[in-house]
């Protein structure tokens, strides 16, 4: 079956891989959560998994096709009608009546007809250029021309034709209801148009419920359907037997092509909504190389939020250049350094499943297979380890089998313990990072750190004219070494905020 996802030659998905457990650490999953809601195709478990270096650039190809106009429309109408197809079926089989669903299976399959006919129609037109949607427009033209699809396309048609004939006539007695062939009687339908003719709105659109498609049947309205069907029993046998035949109606193909394309547009839907605040998404380059420049950077999740509410998203250059394997983030509480970070690691998991990221035109980014984080957790009561202990075990099991091709976030860790023993844990973690190759971003407030390894610095800045005020700017530059003592103030509520409320107060 031909994939938007990986190239033909490539084994599909094998089983379900876990959520990865930084997700958590990034707030990934309140992205999968904007971006698929309820995930009834069961889009996210696609995130769980990074592609090989190849996947990723069939994926960007398919990407640079969807963001071609007439590409872009005809998988959009595609991905809704296959929604309206979906909802047909639903319906249908929350009816009652035999009849009832049968009438709504044939108005689904007809449906899924036009949508699919549509769909080739679009790709042909917007002659997409990449492998993937290549494979996909000559799967969807093969099966156009399918002995199965044409089957049931002619067969629906024929059904709805023959039940579009059929005539009754409905004879109202007091409480009493009967159906009988309509003989000679005039169209009191046409009558009924020709005298309200002139009171008709010259642009009015008329809209004609089909039966099957109001709720369920009451007893009277099932009872006359009955009896038509007793009156004309061939259209009401070929329904039974079309739909006996048919259900489910929708092939593998076109749910396959409709959970893939929802892996992609509401992404690119959101960078477009962004794009009208200033921000910028783009296809980095990925490859072994262990180059990272990720130019006007933002985090993803903070700013679509920030756009819902009007508020503006700041971003922030970030670089590691040649042998550049370990920034450290330092600065202000509440300054940017932890956003910085998860900036970087939604880079790095977008990048490396072929998806756009958030940031400049230039961005660059190395082929990562796993990326893994180290996020301060609260702590439970009935375990008797201590903060410590859990700190140092997360640490290990964040470092097992890490290579350059990992990624480490490393958020605060060793916060809650004496100075020197802080810089000495870190210092031996930041070897074993090191000795692993691994890429690494440390937000700490331990400026003496930046000493202890060949690390790039990274600094949260402060309105130079009030200190007190976050520019959630992030530099490149030297420590300032006023990390920790502004820590250890806000830990004995001896800020000048502090301070100044307490006065007040």
């Amino acid at each position: 079956m031909p994939s938007l996802l990986r190239p033909p030659d490539l084994p599909g998905p094998g089983q379900v891989p876990r959520p990865p457990a930084a997700f958590e650490d990034l707030n990934l999953f309140q992205l999968l959560q904007d971006l698929y809601g309820a995930d009834e195709l069961g889009v996210a478990p696609l995130w769980y998994q990074p592609a090989t270096e190849r996947e990723i650039h069939y994926r960007q190809a398919v990407v640079r096709d969807l963001q071609s106009p007439p590409v872009r429309e005809t998988a959009d109408r595609f991905v809704r009608g296959m929604r309206g197809v979906w909802s047909l079926l639903a319906t249908a089989r929350r009816r009652h009546h035999p009849v009832q669903q049968q009438l709504r299976l044939v108005s689904a399959i007809l449906e899924l007809t036009q949508v699919v006919e549509d769909l080739a129609r679009g790709l042909d037109d917007g002659a997409p250029t990449s492998e993937g949607f290549a494979g996909v427009a000559a799967a969807v033209r093969a099966y156009l021309v399918s002995p199965g699809y044409l089957r049931m396309r002619d067969e629906a048609r024929t059904v709805r034709a023959q039940l579009a004939r059929v005539r009754f006539r409905v004879e109202i007695h007091g409480p009493a209801v009967g159906v009988g062939d309509p003989q000679d009687e005039p169209d009191y339908a046409a009558e009924v148009r020709r005298t309200f003719e002139r009171f008709a709105a010259v642009d009015a659109r008329v809209v004609i419920e089909r039966p099957e498609a109001r709720a369920d049947w009451d007893r009277v309205e099932a009872s006359v359907v009955e009896r038509v069907a007793t009156l004309h029993p061939d259209p009401f046998a070929a329904l039974d037997t079309f739909t006996a035949r048919h259900d489910p109606p929708v092939d593998p193909l076109l749910s396959n092509l409709e959970r893939e394309l929802s892996f992609y547009l509401p992404v690119l839907d959101l960078f477009e909504r962004l794009a009208e605040h200033g921000l910028t998404g783009t296809l980095p380059v990925v490859s072994p190389d262990p180059t990272l420049s990720l130019p006007a950077l933002f985090d993803v999740v903070l700013a679509a939020k920030q756009a819902r509410d009007g508020v503006p998203t700041v971003t922030n250059d970030f670089s590691l250049d040649g042998q550049e394997r370990i920034a450290v983030v330092t600065g202000p509480n509440q300054g940017g350094k932890t956003t910085l970070a998860r900036a970087v690691g939604h880079a790095l998991v977008m990048a490396c499943l072929g998806l756009p990221v958030a940031a400049g035109t230039t961005a660059v980014v190395p082929l990562i297979e796993s990326v893994r984080t180290h996020f301060p957790q609260a702590e439970v009561p009935q375990d008797e380890s201590g903060g410590l202990r859990d700190e140092m075990r997360r640490a290990r099991a964040m470092l097992a089998g890490a290579n350059a091709r990992t990624a480490l976030i490393v958020n605060e860790i060793f916060s809650d313990i004496s100075l020197p023993d802080a810089i000495e844990l870190s210092g031996r973690l930041l070897r074993s990072v090191s000795d692993a190759r691994a890429l690494c971003v440390w937000v700490t407030f331990l400026d003496e750190i930046v000493a202890l390894q060949p690390v790039v610095s990274y600094v949260a800045q402060v309105d130079p004219r009030d200190p007190a005020i976050r520019t959630f700017r992030v530099r490149r530059q030297p420590p300032d070494g006023r990390a920790h003592a502004m820590a250890l103030a806000r830990k004995h509520a001896l800020t000048s905020e502090a301070i100044t409320a307490r006065i007040r107060s």
